[in-house]
């Protein structure tokens, strides 16, 4: 399953979405933040995450959390 994040919206929570991708999906802190980044310098991130209950925990977290994406199940 496959999440493609957009954009961001004013009040993007950065450091709240780097945590959240280091607990939920075991990346590095280096991985997560140059993910923000990239977001933050409007380009596109792709996340693959196979597991269908993850998956829908991270896309409820992520509508909270101030980012614009599509989500391919």
């Amino acid at each position: 399953m496959k999440i493609i994040i957009k954009s961001w919206k004013p009040g993007f929570k950065k450091v709240i979405f780097t945590q959240l991708q280091m607990d939920l999906l075991g990346m590095s802190l280096k991985d997560a933040k140059s993910n923000v980044d990239k977001i933050l310098d409007d380009k596109e991130v792709v996340l693959v995450i196979n597991d269908k209950i993850l998956f829908q925990k991270f896309i409820k977290e992520m509508d909270d959390i101030g980012l614009i994406f599509q989500n391919n199940l």
